[in-house]
C-alpha cells in the first residue's frame, strides 16, 4: 500500500576512478537542500560504517570530489495542481530524484563503537565545483543580459536542464577574470525582465527538473532540456514567480479533523508541522527600504547628481503580488507618520552612478525597486514539513491554511497570514523510514486588509 512519505532507492552510490561503493545499506539519512539565493543544490548523506570507507583497507577511500549518484523513487499522487497561468488542472507528472553531484568534505565523524563510526558526506553540484576552477574575461558589446547569461552557462560544458527569462537593454559588460556563477549573479543583480518590465531576478537551481518549457514561459524565455538529471538551472524574476498559481494547497489539520485524512493525496498535502519563523521586522524593514528610499545616482558625463525616490504605495499596483492586500505599514509614530510616509524618503539612501552617456546603466530603474522587492520576501516567514514531494521547486507558489491558534474551533484559520506563500528553501530529508520535504516560504503581502 502507497502511504505518503514512502520511497524507495534506486541509487546511492559514490563513484571513484576505478571503482564504486553503494551506500543504500548503511546510509541512515539524506538531506538535500535547494534555494532560490543558492545557484547549487548542496547537502548529505549520513553514514554508519563499519567498514572504514573513507580510508582503511576499502577499494574506494573517500578522499574528495568522487561522484555521487542518488536516485530515490516516490508514490504516484495528484496533490498538486498544473503549473500553468491559466485556470487548469492536470495531474502532473512524479518524477524520481537523480542527483549527480561531488564530493566535498567529510564532517561530523564521531566512532559509534571500536569497530564502526558515523560521519556525514557533503556534497554539491557537479557545476559548483567547476566554478572554482573557470575564470572569464571577456567583453560582452551592446547585448541583452540574457544572451550573456546564456553564453557564460555554457562554459559549465554541461548538458544540464535551464531556464532563462529573457531581458530588455543592451548592455556592454566587461567580465573582470570571474567565475561563471558570480557573474551570472551579477548579472541578475542588474537585469531588466522583458516580460514583466521589473529588476528582480534571481540565478538559482532546483531538485526537479519539470520538462521542457511550458506555453506559458516558451515565449518570453530561453531553455534547454535533458533527462539525465533531475535538476533545473533557473534565471528568473521574481514577478514571473509570482504571476503563476498555487501548485499545492497545503493543510494542517489532525487526523480526526474536519477531511478524510486517509485520502492519498490529502495526505500528501497534510503537513507534519508548521513553524512561523519570522512575523515582522519593523526597524529591519524600514532600514532595507522596503517602504521608502532614496537612489542618489551621479552622472560623470553631465558631472551631475540626481535623485528617484521609491514609495512603497505609490508602487504597489505595478508589480505582480502573492495577495491582495499591502503589508501594514505600523501605527503613527509620534510625528504623526507610518512607515511608508513619504516624509521618510530617506530611510534608506543608495549610492549609484549612471555610467557614462555611451553605456548607461540604468540603475534608476534599478537598485530602490530591487532593494525593495528584496526586502519585502523577509516580511513573512513560515517554515512547513509535509511528506515528500519531489515536484516542489523552489520558487513555486503554494496555498497553506494557517492555522489560527486560538479558542472555538481547529478550523479557525489566520486572518491576514493564510494564502498564498513564495518557496524560498527546501530540505529534502531521506530517512530509513520516510521521505519529507521542509519548506520554508514568504509572504510579501497579506489575504486582509487591516483597519
Amino acid at each position: 500500500m502507497i502511504q505518503a512519505g514512502n520511497y524507495s532507492i534506486k541509487q546511492l552510490v559514490i563513484i571513484g576512478e576505478k571503482t564504486y561503493v553503494n551506500l543504500s545499506a548503511v546510509f541512515t539519512e539524506i538531506n538535500i537542500f535547494e534555494s532560490i539565493y543558492s545557484a547549487s543544490l548542496t547537502g548529505w548523506v549520513t553514514v554508519d560504517d563499519a567498514n572504514n570507507l573513507i580510508s582503511g583497507s576499502n577499494p574506494l577511500p573517500i578522499m574528495g570530489n568522487e561522484a555521487i549518484v542518488i536516485e530515490v523513487s516516490v508514490g504516484d499522487h495528484a496533490s498538486q495542481q498544473a503549473i500553468t497561468k491559466k485556470d487548469k488542472t492536470v495531474k502532473p507528472t512524479i518524477k524520481n530524484i537523480i542527483f549527480v553531484g561531488r564530493v566535498v568534505d567529510i564532517k561530523n565523524r564521531t566512532m559509534i563503537n571500536e569497530r564502526s563510526q558515523s560521519y556525514e558526506i557533503h556534497f554539491v553540484s557537479e557545476e559548483f565545483v567547476l566554478d572554482r576552477n573557470i575564470r572569464i574575461s571577456k567583453s560582452f558589446t551592446d547585448h541583452n543580459v540574457d544572451y550573456i547569461v546564456e553564453k557564460v552557462f555554457s562554459e559549465f560544458g554541461l548538458p544540464d536542464t535551464y531556464e532563462f527569462e529573457k531581458t530588455v537593454r543592451n548592455a556592454n559588460v566587461v567580465i573582470p577574470n570571474w567565475t561563471p556563477l558570480k557573474t551570472i549573479n551579477w548579472l541578475a543583480s542588474r537585469a531588466i525582465s522583458a516580460e514583466y518590465n521589473t529588476p528582480t531576478f534571481f540565478f538559482f537551481q532546483t531538485l526537479y527538473n519539470d520538462g521542457p518549457t511550458s506555453g506559458d514561459r516558451s515565449s518570453y524565455t530561453k531553455s534547454r532540456y535533458t533527462e539525465i538529471t533531475s535538476n533545473k538551472f533557473w534565471f528568473l524574476s521574481l514577478d514571473d514567480m509570482l504571476a503563476y498559481p498555487a501548485r499545492k494547497n497545503i493543510y494542517f489539520r489532525p487526523g480526526n479533523v474536519g477531511i478524510d485524512t486517509a485520502e492519498l493525496d490529502y495526505q500528501y498535502a497534510n503537513a507534519y508541522n508548521y513553524e512561523v519563523v519570522n512575523s515582522f521586522n519593523t526597524l529591519t524593514n524600514n532600514a532595507n527600504g522596503l517602504y521608502n528610499s532614496t537612489l542618489i545616482s551621479h552622472d560623470i558625463t553631465t558631472k551631475t547628481w540626481k535623485k528617484t525616490v521609491f514609495n512603497y504605495d505609490d508602487k504597489f499596483d505595478e508589480f505582480y503580488h502573492l495577495e491582495e492586500f499591502k503589508m501594514f505599514p505600523g501605527l503613527t509614530d509620534s510625528k504623526n507618520n507610518r512607515f511608508n510616509s513619504k516624509n521618510y524618503k530617506e530611510s534608506l539612501i543608495i549610492y549609484n552612478p549612471t555610467g557614462t552617456l555611451e553605456n548607461p546603466n540604468f540603475t534608476e530603474n534599478i537598485s530602490s525597486i530591487r532593494s525593495h522587492r528584496l526586502a519585502s520576501l523577509d516580511l513573512f516567514r513560515v517554515r512547513i514539513t509535509l511528506p515528500g514531494d519531489c515536484t516542489l521547486e523552489s520558487g513555486d507558489v503554494v496555498y497553506f491554511d494557517l492555522p489560527s491558534p486560538e479558542t472555538g474551533g481547529e478550523n479557525k484559520m489566520d486572518t491576514y497570514y493564510r494564502g498564498n506563500l513564495l518557496i524560498t528553501h527546501i530540505r529534502h530529508t531521506i530517512t530509513k523510514i520516510q521521505y519529507s520535504i521542509t519548506l520554508e516560504c514568504c509572504k510579501e503581502t497579506i489575504a486582509a486588509e487591516v483597519k
